[in-house]
């Protein structure tokens, strides 16, 4: 496995995105921020309180491009 991106939560936790395409992961309908493809990796991740939504993380399936969404 490669790392390939970090990304930040707060100064005591990070989050390691791992880029490894021989690991089966589901793909979903989402439009990517930087180039617009419409469809992309996801996975959930429980990254506050326990009684707070989890973090969707996307990567994009065309440029690999990876971003999240805070559930509401």
């Amino acid at each position: 496995m490669r790392v390939s991106q970090n990304i930040e939560k707060s100064p005591h936790d990070k989050i390691v995105v791992v880029e490894d395409d021989s690991i089966p992961m589901p793909v979903t309908k989402a439009i990517c921020p930087k180039c617009g493809n419409t469809d992309a990796y996801y996975w959930t991740l429980q990254t506050r309180r326990g009684d707070e939504g989890a973090t969707e993380f996307y990567r994009c399936t065309s440029c690999k491009h990876t971003w999240r969404y805070y559930g509401g």
